[in-house]
C-alpha cells in the first residue's frame, strides 16, 4: 500500500495535519471490498505496510470508510498489527438499521456503539457486544475481546503489515466497504499550561486533544476544565488590533471548547471563553474577543471525546461592524471620557466634544460581546449618565461611534470594592 500523509476527511475536512513544523499525524490507506452475505470479504485480509513510524505514537485511530451493509450487526471487523495485536473494531452492532456510505472512525475514548440503534458516521471507541467471535483462516480464529481498545498497540512497533479482517457472521444480507485508514498520532507536546505551544496572528495549524489529560484550569465564562486539552499561547501587541479572534469553526467534527487566560499558569486570569460558536457546525467553537496588550494570553482547547482539531489566530479582526481604530500604545483615544473608574455600576461618560453630533454608545466585555448599546440621538449635555448595575466585575470597553468615528475608552466593573 501507499503511504500518505493526508488530510484525514473524517475528522479535519480539507485542514491538513501539520503542527508547527514538526509531523503532526502519519495516515496509511488500505483497499476496500464487497462483504457477501455469509463470510469474509472478497479482500480478506486488507493490508497496510506502515513504515517510519516505530513507537513514536501516542494512539492510534482507524477508519472504516464508505461502509454499506443492509444488517450491521453481522459485520465482525479486526484489527491485526504486525507484532500479532489485536483488537476487534466493532462487533454484533447496529441492529438491523441499513447502513449506505457511513464512515466510521474508532478511537479509544470515543462512546460506544449502539446495538439497537443505527450508527450514524462518526467516532466510536472499539465495541463488541458479545463474545467469543471467530475469523477464519487466514484469520486469527476466535477471538475473545469484552472490552476492545487500541491501546493495546501503545508502546509496541508500528512498522510492519497491518491487516483489517472484515466478515459477515449471519446469511442473508451483504455490503462493502471503500477502503480503511489508519492512523498514527504523534505524543501530545502540550498537554499542561507550562508546555503550551507558541502561535501568533495569522496561525492556521491543527491539535489533538488524544492522549492529552484533563486540566486543573478555573472554569471561564461558563466553560469548565471537565474534558482533554490542549495548551497554546501569544502575547499580542497594539499592531495586532483592538480584536482577535480564534476558531475552530468547521474544520473538522471534534465538539471544542476554547477559552483564553492572561495571567500565568500558576495564576490564570479568566478573559473568556466559547462553546459552540455560532454558525459553528459540529460543536466546534469560534471566539472574538479583546486581548490586552503586551501580556500573555494561554488558550485551552478542550474536546468532548479526544481527537483532531484545527485552530486559527486572526488578529486585526472588526467585529459587529465596528471600524477598527488605529493602534497605539492604550486604547483610549482622548475623545471623550468616563469615570469613576473603577466603577460600582453607576458611570458618567463625558461627551462634551460631541455636543451637536449625533452619536451611538457601546459597551462591550473584553471577549468583543455586546452588553449595552444606546442610540443617544444629536448630543445635547455634556455628560450622559449609565447604570450598569447588571454587569458583573471585570474589564469593559465603551466604544462611541459619531459620524462614521469610532472611539474607544477602558473601564472596570469592580464590585468588590469597600
Amino acid at each position: 500500500m501507499v503511504k500518505s500523509i493526508t488530510t484525514f476527511k473524517a475528522l479535519l475536512s480539507t485542514f491538513l495535519l501539520f503542527a508547527g513544523v514538526g509531523l503532526f499525524a502519519q495516515s496509511f490507506n488500505g483497499p476496500g471490498g464487497s462483504i457477501p452475505s455469509s463470510g469474509s470479504a472478497s479482500v480478506y485480509p486488507s493490508t497496510v505496510n506502515v513504515t517510519g513510524v516505530g513507537t513514536s505514537f501516542s494512539q492510534i485511530q482507524v477508519s472504516i470508510n464508505g461502509l454499506n451493509h443492509t444488517w450491521p450487526s453481522d459485520l465482525d471487523i479486526l484489527l491485526v498489527g504486525p507484532t500479532g495485536a489485536q483488537c476487534i473494531l466493532m462487533s454484533d452492532v447496529g441492529s438491523s438499521f441499513d447502513l449506505v456510505g457511513v464512515t466510521y472512525t474508532f478511537a479509544d475514548g470515543g462512546p460506544a456503539m449502539s446495538t439497537s440503534a443505527l450508527n450514524p458516521s462518526g467516532t466510536y471507541a472499539p465495541t463488541n457486544s458479545l463474545t467469543p467471535d471467530t475469523w477464519p483462516a487466514p484469520g486469527p480464529g476466535s477471538v475473545t475481546q469484552a472490552n476492545p481498545t487500541l491501546g493495546v498497540y501503545n508502546g509496541l512497533n508500528a512498522n510492519g503489515t497491518w491487516s483489517l479482517y472484515v466478515q459477515d457472521d449471519t446469511g442473508g444480507d451483504s455490503g462493502s466497504f471503500g477502503g480503511w485508514t489508519l492512523t498514527f498520532v504523534a505524543p501530545v507536546t502540550n498537554d499542561v499550561c507550562a508546555g503550551a505551544q507558541a502561535i501568533s496572528c495569522g496561525y492556521t495549524g491543527s491539535g489533538s486533544t488524544i492522549g492529552a489529560t484533563v486540566d486543573t484550569a478555573p472554569s471561564c465564562g461558563g466553560v469548565a476544565a471537565a474534558y482533554p486539552g490542549v495548551w497554546y499561547k501569544f502575547t499580542p501587541t497594539p499592531a495586532n488590533g483592538m480584536f482577535l479572534k480564534l476558531s475552530s469553526c468547521g474544520q473538522g467534527t471534534l465538539d471544542t471548547k476554547i477559552t483564553v487566560y492572561t495571567g500565568s499558569c500558576g495564576n490564570l486570569v479568566c478573559l473568556g471563553s466559547n462553546d459552540n460558536g455560532a454558525g459553528c457546525p459540529n460543536g466546534t467553537s469560534e471566539m472574538t474577543f479583546r486581548p490586552l496588550w503586551n501580556r500573555e494570553h494561554y488558550v485551552l482547547v478542550q474536546s468532548t471525546t479526544p481527537g483532531l482539531f484545527g485552530l486559527t489566530l486572526t488578529c486585526n479582526v472588526s467585529p459587529f461592524g465596528l471600524v477598527q481604530e488605529t493602534p497605539g500604545d492604550e486604547v483610549g483615544t482622548g475623545k471623550f471620557s468616563v469615570y469613576p473608574n473603577p466603577t460600582q455600576g453607576e458611570l458618567n461618560v463625558n461627551l462634551q466634544p460631541f455636543i451637536g453630533r449625533n452619536a451611538i454608545m457601546t459597551v462591550m466585555n473584553s471577549v468583543g460581546q455586546v452588553v449595552f448599546t444606546r442610540d443617544l440621538g444629536e448630543i445635547q449635555v455634556p455628560t450622559e449618565q449609565l447604570n450598569l448595575d447588571n454587569l458583573q466585575s471585570g474589564m469593559y470597553f465603551m466604544s462611541v461611534r459619531v459620524d462614521g468615528e469610532v472611539h474607544t475608552e477602558k473601564f472596570m466593573v469592580n464590585k468588590n470594592r469597600p
